[in-house]
């Protein structure tokens, strides 16, 4: 039993495609590559911080020493450090086969300097295999150095004192001791008052409640959508140059001396271009999932309508094909037509960062009505109403410019 006509052409249009990988890779690598360079950049699953892993060998345990490390590893899990505390062979052993960023050891009596303002060092080998995580811990020492020069030009005397400890006998400092010490503190911080804490800006704080605002979402869920659909129109752009790729060869002109129409022969065509895109959105949801957290439940229903909507931009690109009196002409007209569409639509910018004005023109567009319907069906969530209403302007407008691309192409560009 034969195939419709119209599956004939789709298959005819898709094996076309596969026979030209390059302009496949072009459509499929974008999802991927863009998708692996946000990846990179965000860390993977929702922005991981990058910490530096900083083994720590303390030869001298004094409180000074233990106040050192609770100031690298402070911050929690936001911290930039992660502190392993091992000893000194351990540590050296680790850092050699290249597990950590750094190593860093605090000789004995590191303390009794700081407190007596002697000269001391601390000794830290980065893994040169790194490039940036070590860097992280040099400016962080070199941070601790200076605040440590200037702790000790404000406080040098009560320092010292303190490391004396008490009298001869005693195992406290005399009240008055201890008071005067306390007003002899007081008196140097509020001579420096105005050089510590600066009044360099006034903070007003007030609360706006944005509609826009994404607490909590994970940022991937705003840009690689757009990415996505970006990738929906290159393929409807690349699927609609075909028209004069056919009528170079006679094609067009065949079909019209023959029983079939070229209703079928577009049709076939856009079912192509549907095939695609539904590989490319399974393609992309695919990586969302694995990579950014994606949630599952959202994939089937995002998958159907992504391949949907793909489909549905076809027959736009091919009405704006057809206007073209010479493929160039044509050419520039899908150009004309795709960037202001990837503008408003949301692709080039999430549309939660536009402005209003732009977002209520974006939501309008045939990829930024799609797009809006997909991050939510993305989530897992659904809204019957609004993407009932999405469902049926897409295809009216599907329909609208199929009818009128197939008008266009028998009047003018199916003529020998």
């Amino acid at each position: 039993m034969s195939l419709p006509f119209f599956l004939v052409s789709a298959r005819k249009d898709f094996r076309r495609r596969l026979a030209d990988p390059l302009a496949m890779m072009s459509w499929l690598g974008i999802p991927v590559v863009i998708g692996g360079l946000l990846s990179l950049v965000m860390g993977g699953g929702g922005g991981v911080t990058p910490k530096a892993k900083l083994l720590l060998v303390d030869q001298d345990d004094s409180f000074v020493s233990q106040a050192l490390a609770s100031f690298a590893s402070g911050g929690g899990e936001n911290s930039m450090i992660e502190l392993v505390p091992l000893e000194f062979d351990e540590a050296r052993a680790r850092i050699d086969s290249g597990d950590g960023s750094g190593l860093l050891v605090i000789p004995e009596g590191f303390g009794q300097a700081i407190m007596e303002d002697e000269p001391t060092q601390l000794h830290l080998l980065t893994n040169p295999a790194h490039r940036i995580l070590p860097r992280i811990l040099e400016e962080g020492l070199e941070m601790l150095v200076e605040a440590t020069f200037y702790g000790q030009q404000l406080l040098g005397d009560q320092l010292k004192l303190m490391s004396k400890g008490p009298a001869d006998g005693d195992n406290f400092f005399a009240n008055a001791v201890i008071a005067a010490q306390a007003i002899s503190i007081n008196d140097r911080i509020q001579a420096v008052e105005s050089t510590l804490f600066p009044p360099l800006i006034d903070l007003e704080v007030e609360v706006v409640t944005d509609k826009k605002e994404s607490s909590g979402q994970n940022p991937m869920t705003l840009l690689f959508p757009g990415m996505l659909f970006m990738t929906m129109l290159f393929i409807a752009q690349g699927m609609s140059a075909d028209l004069w790729e056919e009528k170079q060869s006679g094609t067009l002109r065949r079909i019209q001396s023959t029983p079939q129409s070229l209703h079928s022969f577009f049709l076939g065509k856009t079912l192509a271009a549907t095939a695609i895109a539904f590989g490319v959105t399974g393609l992309g949801l695919a990586m969302g999932v694995s990579l950014f957290d994606f949630p599952l439940g959202g994939f089937l229903p995002a998958l159907l309508w992504g391949g949907f909507s793909g489909g549905a931009l076809v027959p736009l690109f091919l009405w704006a094909q057809s206007l073209g009196s010479t493929q160039q002409a044509g050419n520039m007209m899908t150009s004309m037509l795709l960037f202001p569409m990837m503008m408003l639509g949301g692709s080039l910018f999430p549309m939660e960062s536009m402005p209003d004005w732009m977002v209520e023109v974006g939501r309008w567009t045939p990829n930024g009505m799609a797009l809006v319907e997909f991050k939510v069906l993305m989530t897992g969530a659904f809204d019957g109403l609004s993407l009932l209403r999405a469902l049926l302007c897409l295809s009216g407008m599907s329909c609208l410019f199929f009818y009128l691309s197939v008008r266009r192409t028998v009047r003018h560009l199916s003529a020998a």
